[in-house]
């Protein structure tokens, strides 16, 4: 597994490289839309969830992970392409978010593409969020292993490998594993719904548990205060 990443990371120029194609903007953007968002202002304790049906679908992610003020930026049946064409078009009045959570990849692999478009749609998404968000924490979500996909686990497992050495390059960003909560014995535990690819609500509260135990460990403890645990849940 560790040469086939090695591999790609060769075969990709390293992620240095494709973070200067971005940067040159040499990765064109695909999706026209904006992304999704359905509260009218901004605010201080924001945080941000890109993604694709998992971060979509995730109804109840407000009340989750209050008294953070979530915002579900989701875009249901969405690869990494189109949630970074999205992103580049961001304006000032959406306002700075304390932290983006970003899941995406999963359907990009069931799709066919290969691992390094997915890795070059990183890059364009990371530049744009280091353009007008500068400083923002950036948490990247590991790839969970549903069900219904166990033929693009091991693809899934290459992916999250790559991550692991592709996302330090990153500034301000994170590798988040959700893989391992959502497994037992090597294969995937009971929370998923019927299709056997989107989580259950006991799935979501794993989520939920992870994601905060990532914000308590690598925000500023000072935000984590306010936002985390000093602020209003009203």
């Amino acid at each position: 597994m560790r040469s086939k990443v090695a591999k790609l990371l060769v075969g990709a120029g390293t992620f240095v490289a494709i973070m200067a194609a971005a940067w040159l903007g040499g990765l064109l953007p695909h999706d026209d839309g904006e992304l999704p968002d359905d509260h009218e202002r901004p605010g201080t304790c924001m945080l941000w969830f890109l993604g694709s049906s998992s971060i979509h679908r995730w109804t109840s992610l407000e009340k989750d992970l209050t008294p953070w003020d979530a915002r579900n930026r989701g875009i249901d049946g969405a690869m990494l392409n189109d949630i970074a064409s999205r992103f580049s078009k961001i304006s000032p009045d959406e306002g700075r978010p304390a932290a983006i959570i970003l899941y995406s990849g999963e359907n990009d692999i069931a799709g066919g593409r290969d691992i390094r478009a997915i890795a070059r749609d990183l890059a364009r998404l990371s530049v744009t969020r280091d353009r007008v968000l500068k400083g923002v924490p950036l948490f990247i979500l590991s790839m969970k292993p549903s069900p219904g996909r166990l033929q693009y686990l091991p693809r899934l497992q290459e992916y999250n490998l790559l991550l692991r050495h592709l996302v330090p390059k990153i500034k301000n960003a994170a590798y988040v594993d959700i893989t391992g909560p959502l497994l037992a014995d090597g294969m995937p535990r009971s929370h998923y719904r019927e299709d056997a690819i989107h989580l259950s609500p006991s799935g979501y509260a794993i989520l939920a548990r992870v994601v905060r135990q990532t914000l308590d460990a690598r925000m500023a403890p000072s935000v984590v205060q306010r936002c985390g645990k000093g602020r209003s849940a009203g």
